[in-house]
């Protein structure tokens, strides 16, 4: 569960979901210990939480049964290299895919299932660190390239079989890639974690596309449309 400090960014990814995704069933990809598919139950969604860790999927389960939710929150363990989900087309009325995208290494593959599962004129909404945040913004002007990527090449997060972060998203980037695979823009925003940022941001719109968080709402529109 988010920390009293982190709870105003947690919320907004919520509210943000809720704001914008009719009521019915939910994908929540990634779900981990199950906390925002607990939450998205309780505001009246059916939800089925994938992962591909047993233990935090374990965890889910048991939290999920001591908050009386198990009629609405379904837990599935999903490989990372499994290609395909185990739900038939269209099954899903939303998708809500918080921190994932970053850790894929199959983008297309990903997006497609993703549209599969998805019906037509459903919600997709895809949280992830903002590639031109002030935290990116300031690394990028701290660390000279020529020290930071043989650093990058060696840190373990990129090595086969982990999990870490293999891209950083910018709003434009990610909604062209979409876009190209038949989604189309309903809105966004950025949110922030940390208090003081949270703040400064808040009185002073420009700096809000500094912010740590990129939320991203779109819509399944064209389900013939990719790229090749």
């Amino acid at each position: 569960m988010a920390s009293d400090a982190e709870r105003p960014y947690y919320e907004h990814k919520i509210r943000l979901f809720s704001a914008h995704a009719a009521r019915g069933k939910v994908l929540d990809y990634g779900c981990g210990v199950g906390n925002y598919s607990r939450d998205l139950a309780r505001r009246g969604w059916e939800v089925w939480g994938v992962d591909a860790n047993v233990a935090r999927l374990k965890e889910a389960e048991e939290l999920t049964e001591a908050a009386g939710l198990t009629d609405r929150c379904h837990f599935v363990e999903v490989a990372i290299a499994e290609k395909q989900l185990p739900f038939e087309d269209g099954f899903f009325d939303a998708i809500f895919a918080s921190e994932v995208i970053e850790h894929v290494p199959d983008m297309l593959s990903f997006i497609g299932e993703l549209k599969r599962v998805l019906r037509k004129d459903g919600t997709l909404y895809l949280t992830t660190p903002n590639g031109v945040s002030y935290r990116h913004l300031t690394k990028n002007l701290i660390w000279r390239p020529s020290k930071r990527i043989p650093e990058i090449e060696s840190w373990p997060q990129y090595l086969p079989g982990k999990e870490g972060h293999i891209y950083y998203w910018d709003v434009w980037t990610l909604y062209r890639l979409m876009h190209i695979n038949g989604f189309t823009y309903v809105t966004h925003e950025f949110a922030e974690p940390h208090p003081a940022f949270r703040k400064v941001s808040g009185w002073v719109r420009p700096l809000r596309p500094l912010r740590t968080g990129l939320l991203l709402v779109l819509r399944h529109t064209d389900p013939e449309l990719h790229y090749r």
